[in-house]
């Protein structure tokens, strides 16, 4: 196995408060905008959304992976980031308590099953969102 893997994402300005950004593996450019509370377009992605898209999307494959490797069953994974963004003394600050990643699985009993239910080796995948995450975003059950 690799010791390193790059990634890179190019973002460009389109016009007003609008941008354009690409990823070196991803097919389609996605448009973005500042948020419509800071003068930004209505249906766009935002900063924030692709910051919490990226916590998520990093938490559900890291949970699939380490499922498959703790032979844990599950038939549906949910995964939902929040973000607050809140005034500070010097600008805008994203999370400071106003701030949660949620999951919750499925296993093949039916059963809905939250951080809780899972063992040990399990759980190591929560210790990677509660502590890998950007300050102000927690994991919880």
């Amino acid at each position: 196995m690799e010791l390193g893997h790059r990634f890179r994402v190019v973002a460009w300005w389109a016009s007003g408060r609008t941008g354009i950004a690409q990823s070196s593996s991803g097919p389609n450019a996605i448009h973005f905008a500042s948020p419509p509370a800071f003068g930004g377009l209505e249906g766009r992605w935002t900063p924030e959304d692709l910051l919490l898209g990226a916590i998520a999307s990093c938490y559900t494959t890291t949970f699939r992976t380490l499922a498959d490797y703790s032979k844990f069953e599950y038939t549906d994974l949910q995964v939902e980031a929040e973000g607050v963004i809140r005034k500070a003394e010097t600008g805008y600050s994203l999370g400071e308590n106003g701030g949660a990643l949620e999951s919750n699985a499925a296993t093949r009993s039916g059963a809905r099953t939250g951080p809780q239910a899972l063992t040990q080796g399990q759980r190591s995948v929560l210790g990677v969102a509660r502590s890998g995450s950007p300050a102000g975003i927690r994991a919880s059950d």
